[in-house]
């Protein structure tokens, strides 16, 4: 019976390593997928910057046009101030200079804005697309890993399965058998150790005189808080 219950502790750490493995097989790719993610929200980031660049430039063309004809019409509305007659014709052409006036500043101002955000624009999407391209190649690492890690997995559990089947052997079947049905609805931890008088599964005290009777391994016992099997190793 001792030399069972020993190679339930073996037995368990086997299957505490397949265990990990299995929530590694199902983990992974959730992580792969959120790494894919942040690098697909990076790249948007910076595609949305560089549209925000092209509207400013189409901006600042547009009112470097109008700007353009603006100050042709006020020239033009200019000239002709020497060509006029009458009072009322000079009003009418004053009028419109200040129209043009107020176009010419209008098309200024936007033009200038543009501009002043593009200068503003240009270093932020530089920085930012350096940011990006340090994150992009952090993530890319991580996702590589953890692909390769993936991939593996299979091998490793296989080679684990294989330790798991040469321990079971040696061990007793009423032992095993206590042993898969506690670590059915326990997740995953059937047997534990006991360790300064306490269970190595929820930490509570063992009574003395139960403790003792762990010491022996002769036995199956159970812990009366969690229900798992109790073995004591000599630590």
């Amino acid at each position: 019976m001792k030399d069972s219950l020993f190679k339930l502790l073996e037995l368990q750490e086997i299957d505490n390593q397949v265990d990990a493995l299995d929530r590694a097989r199902r983990d992974y790719p959730a992580q792969i997928a959120l790494i894919d993610q942040e690098i697909e929200e990076a790249r948007k980031q910076i595609q949305e910057q560089h549209a925000k660049r092209e509207d400013l430039e189409k901006t600042q063309r547009y009112h470097e046009r109008e700007l353009t004809a603006a100050n042709a019409d006020l020239k033009k509305h200019q000239d002709r101030l020497y060509e006029v007659k009458t009072n009322r014709e000079y009003d009418a052409l004053q009028v419109e200079i200040e129209t043009c006036r107020g176009r010419v500043s209008e098309h200024e101002n936007a033009f200038l804005a543009a501009e002043g955000a593009l200068e503003e624009l240009t270093p932020a999407i530089k920085s930012l697309e350096e940011g990006c391209a340090e994150v992009e190649n952090d993530r890319l690492k991580n996702r590589e890993s953890l692909s390769q890690r993936l991939n593996s997995i299979g091998a490793d559990v296989d080679q684990h399965q294989e330790r798991r089947e040469a321990v079971r052997v040696h061990i007793l079947p009423q032992v095993l058998a206590a042993y898969d049905r506690f670590r059915k609805g326990k997740s995953g931890l059937g047997v534990v150790r006991l360790a300064k008088g306490a269970c190595g599964g929820c930490f509570q005290k063992i009574p003395p005189q139960r403790a003792s009777e762990v010491r022996r391994n002769n036995r199956i016992i159970l812990c009366e808080s969690c229900g798992r099997i109790l073995v004591w190793d000599g630590t």
